[in-house]
């Protein structure tokens, strides 16, 4: 699965530079206008374009599995979580869950800002950030911080499937279910 979504993000990431610098995730967006790598102004654009991207994405894998999810197990919490990144049952507190996403975070947001900087000699060519940041996603972040939240990371990737859940059938259980850390950029 990490490998899964590292490729998956290194082929978003060859998309969309060209249009916004690879922007997908509100979090980097914030964290490196934080530091002075994007002006402030672009943000809400970006914000806004990220939670529709993930909601339309979240609305085409709907499409592209409605049926199997039918024929399955229709709208319950097994089928949810092919959309949305769920807490493990063994993490009790809202603090641990804020804690690991807040340095997985940190450490992928530092990750960018060391491949992306042109002082660094170790960066490497332009044309290979994208993989680079894929891989980084891999194994510093799936691999890493999987452990306890399933490392959601974006919160438009974690939030826009839930919000698609709630819409198309399976109800509030979407935004939680039993564990006390879910719903993981805005633990509960």
């Amino acid at each position: 699965m990490s490998t899964i979504w590292g490729v998956s993000l290194t082929a978003a990431l060859y998309i969309s530079s060209g249009v916004s610098g690879g922007h997908l995730n509100p979090a980097i967006s914030i964290g490196l206008a934080s530091v002075g790598k994007l002006p402030w102004k672009k943000v809400p654009v970006y914000l806004l374009a990220q939670y529709l991207g993930a909601l339309a994405g979240a609305l085409l894998a709907l499409a592209t599995y409605w049926e199997a999810i039918n024929v399955l197990t229709p709208m319950d919490s097994t089928t949810m979580g092919i959309f949305g990144i769920y807490s493990a049952k063994k993490i009790k507190t809202a603090g641990a869950a804020v804690l690991d996403q807040l340095f997985g975070t940190a450490t992928f947001l530092l990750v960018i800002c060391a491949i992306r900087d042109r002082r660094n000699s170790m960066a490497g060519p332009c044309g290979l950030e994208p993989f680079a940041i894929g891989f980084a996603n891999i194994d510093i972040l799936h691999l890493s911080f999987g452990y306890n939240c399933g490392t959601p990371l974006n919160p438009a990737r974690d939030f826009s499937p839930r919000l698609m859940g709630l819409l198309f059938g399976w109800g509030s259980k979407t935004l939680s279910n039993t564990s006390k850390c879910d719903f993981n950029f805005f633990s509960n």
